[in-house]
């Protein structure tokens, strides 16, 4: 069984609809079993990776090498997103090293946006963070490849939430949005909308976990293979002059076209954020229930990502 299949059937064990008889499994379990499984990625591609020690009283998941550097690891696999004192917490430990010390955050249950935003706008970005779509593609090409372009994002935008899961298609479309609740919505409707068409190219919905991490994300993006980028803006919150400022900030880039939403993704199923958070199964039903033709004519924003997916002019 390769390292891709474990990781596959170890979130089986806890996704309460796999359908797995064996999912009664309990955090404890899954936490030494995933720790195990995580060593074992990175022996594949990393060097002298080590488990949990204590120094001067803290705890350290681990540690590994790279390219002439030690990393320190932190690994969590929680019920729901972390907080930002979860990622505050750890920074403290990377802190307290050698100057230049990096840390590389693992989280297979995420963050919260509210968290990767509060650590973008940090004086010290000291911390690189990963992903449950990060681990499950570093099963497939190798911890260092994923950590390489990361460092690389860090490096060049100061970006440290960069999904690497952007790359992996080419001379496709790929649409960032603000967070999980967006990216959720928005595969939903071009499913449907997109349902049946052979005009449609290949597209992927990737979170950005925050609005500033939009430009930052499209940036490095961009200078790649040259794939287009839309990138989808929501303005609650913004004062027109935050969304002039904000617009600019994309618009010098002739691979990203950036399109606002006013106020957010959601408005696109007619619920409000707080809604669309509190009750999946309604927003799930109100989806299948959406005329995705009507929405096309009566809205703007949703109508220029089709274009953008059909090449219509």
């Amino acid at each position: 069984m390769t390292l891709v299949d474990e990781l596959h059937l170890l979130r089986q064990l806890i996704d309460p609809y796999s359908g797995n008889p064996a999912r009664s499994i309990t955090p404890q379990t899954r936490g030494r079993v995933f720790e195990e499984w995580l060593r074992r990625l990175l022996r594949s591609s990393t060097e002298h990776p080590r488990a949990n020690y204590r120094p001067k009283g803290e705890e350290i998941d681990g540690s590994f090498g790279l390219d002439g550097r030690i990393y320190l690891l932190e690994a969590k696999w929680h019920g729901s997103p972390l907080p930002a004192s979860s990622i505050y917490q750890f920074r403290g430990k990377v802190d307290g090293k050698l100057v230049g010390t990096v840390g590389v955050f693992v989280s297979m249950s995420d963050y919260s946006t509210e968290a990767v935003e509060a650590v973008r706008i940090g004086k010290v970005l000291n911390v690189i963070l990963f992903g449950p779509d990060d681990i499950e593609v570093a099963a497939e090409v190798g911890f260092a490849e994923v950590l390489r372009f990361k460092l690389r994002a860090a490096t060049e935008e100061g970006e440290i939430y960069m999904p690497y899961v952007a790359t992996r298609a080419l001379s496709h479309l790929t649409i960032l949005v603000e967070g999980k609740l967006d990216q959720e919505i928005t595969h939903a409707l071009l499913n449907r909308a997109l349902s049946g068409t052979s005009e449609s190219r290949p597209y992927s919905v990737v979170p950005t976990m925050g609005r500033m991490g939009i430009p930052s994300i499209a940036a490095v993006l961009s200078l790649g293979e040259g794939d287009e980028i839309a990138a989808l803006v929501e303005t609650d919150g913004m004062s027109p002059k935050d969304s002039q400022e904000f617009l600019q900030r994309l618009e010098g880039n002739s691979l990203v076209h950036p399109i606002m939403v006013d106020p957010g993704v959601e408005r696109w199923v007619g619920m409000s954020r707080f809604d669309a958070k509190r009750k999946r199964q309604e927003l799930h039903r109100t989806i299948e229930r959406i005329d995705t033709h009507e929405l096309i004519r009566n809205d703007s924003s949703f109508a220029q990502l089709i274009r953008l997916l059909t090449q219509r002019t």
